[in-house]
């Protein structure tokens, strides 16, 4: 059998007619036949140029006999083998229809292999121009460039997976930019228009329910026709979204997964509707909330639904806005009745808040290869606690600091593009970001003034200081006067050594004002302390506190005061929540918690809390429902009761026992730190799966570490 000759292998050759050829392999079909890729110029200097190329152009790349196929050929497979599982029916034949329509009569018969940029822009070009297969009165011969940009989305995507399954070199969809086109201006119903909607609605006996909850709910159209009476919680006055109603031509209705994962949800509703929901569950005739009036046993259809309303609004003389319309109607007076946006984002079922201001305020081969390998064996350290593999989310981290080097390399002309663009990353599901209860607040710092630690951590509760940040504080940044904190430096350890470094980002270097409380206690915090540091080592008071060290006693200290196990970073995200709860404004909290942009701290560290969904249930009452019945509800934060928690008094462990500690629900760690002969501090670490098991190996390890410092002391000392 022939040797398989590796992919970028060619051969170069003159011709008859005098004309230069070359060829390169570019791939192998399954017999493990070469196939190639042919080039020719009429001299041998001109064709060595042109095989630079194209070797560069297939570098890393080993294509399949089925790269011949015809690009429509590719599309179908594309639609049935990879996206059918993925999209809803709808979706997909509308990406079909597309396709058909104005993609393959140009492209359609063309190689897939051989689709170039140029073939995809003068493509855009003639459907901008003539592409209008069926034109109404009125209407320009091409498309709009809104319309183009979609067919440029899913053609980016077929090609992409392509490339991913070796049919192509690269994504030629990649190189070509899309027409640009404006966002249309959202349409709202205004206050006056609302009110008169609202009226309106009360004519109609049948239709009035579904169209309130509509507009106190801001629901989607197959969401809000999905909804079971299991859904809704009558006590608890809340609603589960769990399911999403869609109609196929020809076909019966079919219920599905909600749009996104954040779209499953569950949100308190506004107090009258909860009302209007009571009174008509009452009489309800079947398992399904808005059921159809003609056959109870089926829901209402969407589509009867956008009918509905668009004849209302033709009889009211609204303006002729869409069912969805209702939901940007909803968002953004919720926005302007009070209701926060981290709130109003978990309402709607957004996955990230700044999607929720931007929209509705109106006021590769080898860096691939390279990630696959971090995933499945990339962890250096502690293999045995953790496994060989780095998480998902952190291969995400590091691609994002690797891209944006790239990108750097890009800008310099140190590289022609960036070859991590088209990598595929692992799935990361972000961590659950956890916050203390205003219960557990108080058990916290009543355990922390018992354990000696109350001053710091009630600063960090008021502040949302980044555990660096608190431990680098000196006196000299606090003034008394003005309870102005500067934050100016942070804390970190540099192999093995702590080190004194600018703060995180620019942003993070700012000005705290402290609440008259705080300073009292840390007036009275500063007779005790003899250092210019404001939370000093207890070993040394000429080096501030170690971060590490800090976090360890918060393990300790919420385990005493039977609070939930949260990082000292989640008493950041306490902070955060409680001053988003108590009305501080998105600004001031980013700046205070030294954020350079504000979705970042919607996005990342603010959390709703029940507290918050109830307010802002009431104030969508009063704001959009104008329920008059409801205008005495207290919208502010409720003060909690007073905390009846006694502090731990725990027995401390005697010196030279070491100490254990808990990592996660899992890990424990064992640390023990004798002193060398010459002085040195010796750190020595043990893990386990149990406390009892950590304990046990501790022991093992100082009887063997103490027989080794008895054992330097025998040895003879060298003659000076």
């Amino acid at each position: 059998m022939a040797k398989r000759r590796p992919s970028g292998d060619g051969m170069v050759r003159k011709r008859e007619d005098g004309r230069w050829e070359g060829r390169i392999v570019v791939g192998h079909k399954k017999s493990g036949d070469s196939i190639f890729r042919y080039i020719s110029a009429p001299t041998q200097k001109e064709l060595s140029a042109k095989l630079r190329q194209l070797t560069e152009a297939y570098k890393g790349v080993d294509l399949t006999e089925e790269s011949n196929m015809a690009l429509s050929v590719w599309l179908d497979k594309w639609l049935d083998e990879y996206m059918a599982a993925a999209l809803r029916p709808t979706t997909l034949n509308g990406y079909r229809r597309s396709l058909e329509l104005h993609v393959k009569p140009y492209l359609g018969n063309k190689t897939l292999s051989k689709i170039t940029a140029v073939d995809l822009r003068s493509l855009y070009r003639s459907l901008q121009e003539t592409g209008r297969v069926h034109s109404r009165d009125g209407q320009s011969p091409g498309l709009s460039a809104r319309t183009v940009h979609g067919i440029h989305t899913t053609l980016h995507h077929a090609l992409k997976t392509a490339m991913e399954q070796n049919l192509i070199p690269n994504n030629p969809a990649a190189e070509v930019d899309p027409p640009k086109f404006d966002g249309a201006p959202m349409k709202i119903l205004t206050e006056a228009q609302l009110d008169a909607f609202m009226k309106v609605i009360e004519k109609d006996e049948f239709w009035h329910d579904f169209f309130y909850t509509a507009v106190t709910t801001g629901l989607r159209r197959g969401e809000i026709c999905a909804l079971r009476w299991e859904d809704f919680d009558a006590k608890q006055e809340t609603l589960h979204v769990r399911r999403t109603l869609h109609k196929e031509k020809g076909k019966p209705l079919i219920t599905g997964d909600t749009k996104t994962y954040a779209g499953t949800r569950k949100i308190v509703l506004p107090p009258s509707t909860a009302q209007l929901l009571r009174e008509r569950k009452k009489t309800a005739p079947t398992e399904w909330i808005f059921p159809n009036p003609f056959d109870p046993e089926q829901p209402i259809a969407p589509g009867t639904a956008y009918n509905r309303l668009k004849a209302l609004l033709k009889e009211t003389g609204l303006p002729d806005i869409r069912f969805h319309d209702l939901r940007h109607t909803f968002a953004t007076h919720a926005l302007s009745s009070g209701v926060d946006a981290k709130t109003l984002a978990g309402i709607l079922g957004h996955t990230k808040a700044s999607f929720t201001l931007d929209t509705y305020t109106h006021t590769t081969g080898d860096i691939q290869q390279f990630y696959t390998g971090l995933k499945q064996n990339g962890r250096l350290l502690r293999q045995e606690q953790y496994g060989e593999g780095l998480s998902g989310q952190t291969v995400r981290g590091i691609h994002t600091t690797f891209h944006a080097a790239l990108d750097k390399a890009v800008s310099e002309k140190i590289i022609p593009k960036n070859p991590s663009d088209f990598c595929r990353l692992p799935s990361a599901k972000a961590r659950e970001m956890q916050v203390l209860s205003p219960e557990e607040i108080q058990r916290l710092l009543i355990q922390a003034k018992e354990d000696g630690c109350f001053e710091l951590l009630l600063l960090e509760l008021s502040t949302g200081l980044r555990r660096g940040e608190i431990c680098a504080l000196q006196w000299d940044d606090l003034n008394f006067n003005t309870g102005e904190l500067q934050v100016k430096r942070q804390v970190h350890r540099v192999k093995g050594e702590l080190v004194v470094s600018e703060p995180k980002t620019k942003a993070s270097n700012r000005s705290v004002i402290l609440p008259p409380p705080v300073l009292m206690v840390l007036s009275d915090y500063k007779t005790e302390i003899n250092s210019v540091w404001l939370f000093p080592s207890p070993l040394n008071n000429d080096s501030p506190r170690d971060p590490a060290a800090v976090r360890k006693r918060l393990t300790t200290i919420l385990e005493r005061a039977d609070c939930k196990r949260v990082r000292f970073h989640d008493l950041r995200h306490t902070f955060a929540t409680a001053s988003l709860e108590h009305g501080m404004d998105i600004k001031t909290l980013s700046t205070i918690i030294g954020h350079v942009s504000t979705a970042t701290t919607l996005n990342v560290y603010a959390h709703v809390t029940d507290e918050m969904r109830k307010i802002a249930a009431a104030k969508i009452d009063r704001g959009i429902a104008k329920s008059e019945s409801l205008q005495d509800i207290d919208t502010a934060p409720r003060k909690p009761a007073p905390s009846t928690f006694l502090p731990h008094k725990g027995q401390r462990r005697k010196p030279g026992t070491g100490c254990v500690s808990q990592i996660n629900e899992k890990l424990w760690e064992g640390r023990y730190s004798p002193k060398l002969p010459n002085g040195a501090r010796l750190a020595r670490n043990v893990y386990a799966h149990s406390e009892k098991e950590c304990e046990q190996k501790l022991a093992e390890l100082i009887v063997q570490t103490k027989a080794e410092i008895a054992a330097q002391l025998q040895q003879p000392q060298a003659p000076a």
